[in-house]
Protein backbone atom coordinates (compact mmCIF):
# COMPACT_ATOMS: atom_id res chain seq x y z
CA UNK A 1 0.00 0.00 0.00
CA UNK A 2 1.51 3.26 -1.33
CA UNK A 3 1.31 6.63 1.11
CA UNK A 4 -1.31 7.83 -1.15
CA UNK A 5 -3.95 4.89 -1.01
CA UNK A 6 -3.09 4.83 2.72
CA UNK A 7 -4.12 8.28 3.59
CA UNK A 8 -6.75 7.54 1.27
CA UNK A 9 -8.16 5.15 2.94
CA UNK A 10 -7.78 6.46 6.52
CA UNK A 11 -9.96 9.81 5.67
CA UNK A 12 -12.89 7.23 4.16
CA UNK A 13 -12.66 5.74 7.92
CA UNK A 14 -12.58 9.01 9.36
CA UNK A 15 -15.55 10.46 7.76
CA UNK A 16 -17.59 6.55 7.68
CA UNK A 17 -17.01 7.18 11.68
CA UNK A 18 -17.87 10.90 11.26
CA UNK A 19 -21.29 10.45 9.67
CA UNK A 20 -22.11 7.31 11.79
CA UNK A 21 -21.89 8.99 15.21
CA UNK A 22 -23.85 11.95 13.90
CA UNK A 23 -26.34 9.74 12.48
CA UNK A 24 -27.18 8.17 15.69
CA UNK A 25 -26.94 11.52 17.72
CA UNK A 26 -29.51 13.07 15.08
CA UNK A 27 -32.00 10.08 15.78
CA UNK A 28 -31.36 10.84 19.08
CA UNK A 29 -31.24 7.01 19.24
CA UNK A 30 -27.68 7.06 21.39
CA UNK A 31 -28.28 4.93 24.81
CA UNK A 32 -25.57 3.71 27.41
CA UNK A 33 -24.35 0.57 24.92
CA UNK A 34 -23.30 3.54 22.21
CA UNK A 35 -21.02 5.46 24.19
CA UNK A 36 -17.12 4.83 24.87
CA UNK A 37 -17.40 4.65 28.63
CA UNK A 38 -21.21 5.40 30.15
CA UNK A 39 -21.30 5.81 33.54
CA UNK A 40 -24.97 3.74 33.48
CA UNK A 41 -23.13 0.87 32.82
CA UNK A 42 -21.07 1.28 36.14
CA UNK A 43 -22.14 -0.31 39.34
CA UNK A 44 -21.10 2.36 41.82
CA UNK A 45 -22.24 0.02 45.05
CA UNK A 46 -19.13 -2.46 44.16
CA UNK A 47 -15.71 -1.82 46.03
CA UNK A 48 -13.41 -1.33 42.50
CA UNK A 49 -10.55 -2.39 45.25
CA UNK A 50 -12.26 -5.54 45.72
CA UNK A 51 -14.58 -6.45 42.38
CA UNK A 52 -13.31 -3.69 39.72
CA UNK A 53 -14.91 -5.97 37.13
CA UNK A 54 -18.05 -5.45 38.81
CA UNK A 55 -18.00 -1.73 39.71
CA UNK A 56 -17.12 -1.19 36.03
CA UNK A 57 -19.79 -3.22 33.85
CA UNK A 58 -22.05 -4.11 36.95
CA UNK A 59 -24.65 -2.30 35.72
CA UNK A 60 -24.32 -3.42 32.48
CA UNK A 61 -24.54 -6.99 33.58
CA UNK A 62 -28.00 -6.47 35.56
CA UNK A 63 -29.53 -4.69 32.74
CA UNK A 64 -28.67 -7.56 29.87
CA UNK A 65 -29.97 -10.92 29.79
CA UNK A 66 -27.50 -13.82 29.42
CA UNK A 67 -27.74 -17.33 28.28
CA UNK A 68 -27.88 -19.48 31.84
CA UNK A 69 -25.14 -21.40 29.77
CA UNK A 70 -22.58 -18.03 30.41
CA UNK A 71 -22.76 -17.09 33.97
CA UNK A 72 -20.85 -14.07 35.03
Amino acid sequence: MNHRTGLTAACLAASTLLSANTTFAQAGSVGPDMLGFPVENMDPSADPREDFYRYAVGGWLDRIERPEKYPI
